[in-house]
């Protein structure tokens, strides 16, 4: 799910919303259109070389394909555009270049042109272009110029308009503007400052070396577009949520500062969780009970979180893949209505099959390459250059060692009781269970295991308890007085804690209640107790549930998306008791103080 997670996810944050901690965020609208690099010829070069196009065409030489495939795309599309050439079945031109080719060939083979008359010889497309620098393709439009110059004032300076044109561009804005700045002129930005009305009596125009760099810095930052969303402002808001949110052990946490130039890059698993938990937490807050633009984007990035959520689900049903298409369908066709400066990427198209994917292969794990991709940071920092077949085998070793390992754990007891052994040795060695007692879930994944940290206690079960517990027992059923406690517990790798420990914020949890539903709450107590029924011998580990109360959805605006949560308060529900069954996953908390 790279396609998801470094791909929309990142692209929204990055490119969409715009991050940037040093400057205040606005609202990220652009009244600037989006225009892409122009499709048909404008340079004197691809004038000439269209016009030989056409000659050739005319003169109906033999084996013509050949001869067109000669050509670029952009000669080709043009010749389509000037002549209306359009494949059947579509109102646009389409097509790579071979395509192209052949639809101009049959172009000519069903109009069967013999005559100069009958072609067009693209008249229109004088070579009236003198400027040395329209030989470069892709310049960017002029119509797209944010820099507001005097109504009157009129721009003839080639050099001039070059540099405007660098400022200017919305693609690949860097690498434009250190060519702008290469090609101006003191002259040139003093010229410039002076049409913007930037105050620049503070510097010295005659000494060149200096007034340059300083000139162009104050054109630039008037000229870049202020619809930076993710600023200081907001981001110093996530960054507080962070430190008050308790993320579940199963999941790696993302860096305090990311967003920061010194943070450097994130990796994919801590996009998909600054995505999916810390900025639902904090643009909800912020946004949810607004009405105007800030709610029209939260609302648009909520939807992406849902299909993202959807899609890295472990099930999948007709109905999670009609979720799935619901949500990413009305996100991609928002984008350019909410950023009309930005364009859709190849990664949007492919979000759109991805429904496809889920209704045909099922959940992304049954078909993902997550166990592959870990080795990439690995390949990363070796030279495998000229060891062709050497990596592939260790890798495909290790893949089968994995995998004879598993089986033999699976079907030899001793073996197992052995690596039971060996693991209690490795727990307090490390003491460490970050991501899950893993071992356990291999071992025997439907029985909880104590972790690491959790030091198991003999003692007798509180008389509180013993109604609940007799209720969900059975009222025939006799209970043991005394149970084994513990602080933590792992079941299919992944920790569950009480919240009065260390291991707290594994904690909240969702559970079932029959007839009821599903219920959410936090982890009291966790006891393994043994009762009798129908003089029968039973064992079962059981939770201690304090449920938190939500708040009413009309006032809580995390309610009205599916991932986002909601409010609740830390105290008021009554204890409940649940078996180890009942229990369907564990999730984050946060302490949120509002403002009223």
């Amino acid at each position: 799910m790279h396609a998801g997670d470094l791909g929309l996810l990142m692209y929204h944050c990055r490119t969409l919303f715009g991050i940037d901690v040093t400057k205040p965020g606005g609202d990220g609208f652009s009244s600037i259109p989006y225009t892409g690099p122009s499709k048909v010829v404008t340079t004197k070069q691809d004038l000439r070389m269209l016009k030989k196009c056409s000659e050739e065409v005319h003169a109906d030489a033999d084996d013509l394909l050949t001869h067109l495939l000669k050509y670029g795309r952009r000669i080709l599309y043009t010749f389509c555009s000037d002549n209306n050439i359009i494949e059947p079945g579509f109102s646009v031109i389409i097509g790579m270049r071979y395509i192209l080719a052949k639809n101009i060939l049959n172009w000519v083979n069903v109009n069967c042109f013999v005559s100069e008359q009958g072609l067009t010889q693209n008249n229109c497309r004088d070579e009236i272009l003198d400027d040395p620098d329209d030989r470069e393709p892709n310049d960017p439009p002029e119509d797209v110029v944010n820099i507001a110059l005097d109504e009157n004032t009129a721009v003839t300076d080639t050099s001039l308009i070059r540099v405007i044109r660098g400022l200017i561009t919305t693609e690949e804005r860097d690498s434009s503007r250190k060519k702008a700045y290469s090609q101006a002129t003191t002259e040139n930005l003093a010229m410039l400052c002076e049409m913007l009305k930037i105050n620049i009596a503070d510097i010295d125009i005659g000494r060149r070396r200096i007034a340059k760099p300083e000139l162009f810095d104050r054109i630039n930052k008037f000229a870049t577009p202020r619809r930076i969303v993710l600023g200081s402002t907001v981001m110093e808001q996530v960054w507080s949520d962070m430190t008050r949110t308790q993320l579940p052990s199963s999941i790696t946490a993302a860096p305090h500062n990311w967003g920061a130039a010194s943070r450097g890059k994130l990796s994919a698993a801590h996009w998909r969780v600054v995505c999916t938990i810390h900025l639902p937490i904090t643009l909800t807050r912020l946004w949810g009970k607004d009405d105007g633009r800030f709610k029209d984007m939260l609302d648009h990035f909520m939807d992406l979180v849902t299909s993202i959520r959807v899609a890295n689900m472990r099930l999948s049903s007709p109905r999670h893949v009609e979720k799935y298409n619901k949500h990413i369908q009305r996100y991609v066709s928002r984008i350019t209505t909410l950023f009309p400066d930005r364009r859709l990427v190849a990664n949007h198209h492919a979000a759109l099959h991805i429904g496809d994917v889920l209704e045909t292969f099922g959940p992304v794990h049954s078909h993902s390459a997550q166990f592959f991709e870990r080795y990439i940071n690995f390949f990363h920092q070796i030279n495998t250059n000229q060891k062709i077949g050497e990596v592939e085998s260790t890798f495909m070793n290790t893949s089968a060692s994995s995998a004879h390992i598993r089986a033999i754990l699976a079907d030899n007891n001793n073996i197992r009781q052995i690596v039971y052994e060996m693991t209690d040795v490795m727990d307090d060695i490390t003491l460490e269970d970050a991501r899950g007692f893993r071992l356990a879930s291999i071992l025997n994944p439907s029985t909880p295991n104590p972790t690491s940290r959790s030091k198991s206690v003999t003692s007798f079960i509180g008389e509180e308890y013993h109604p609940l517990l007799q209720a969900l027992c059975g009222t025939d059923s006799r209970i043991s007085p005394e149970a084994v406690f513990y602080k933590e517990i792992s079941i299919r790798g992944v920790c569950y804690g009480i919240y009065s420990s260390a291991a707290r914020r594994n904690s909240y949890i969702q559970f079932q209640i029959p007839d009821i539903g599903t219920e959410t709450g936090r982890i009291e107590k966790i006891f393994r107790c043994r009762y009798y029924l129908a003089e029968e011998a039973l064992e079962d580990v059981f939770l201690v549930i304090r449920p938190v109360v939500s708040i009413d959805s009309e006032t809580d605006p995390y309610q009205q998306y599916d991932f986002a949560g909601f409010l609740a308060q830390p105290t008021g529900g009554t204890l409940a008791v649940i078996r180890m069954s009942q229990l369907m996953v564990a999730f984050r908390g946060e302490d949120i103080v509002e403002d009223n």
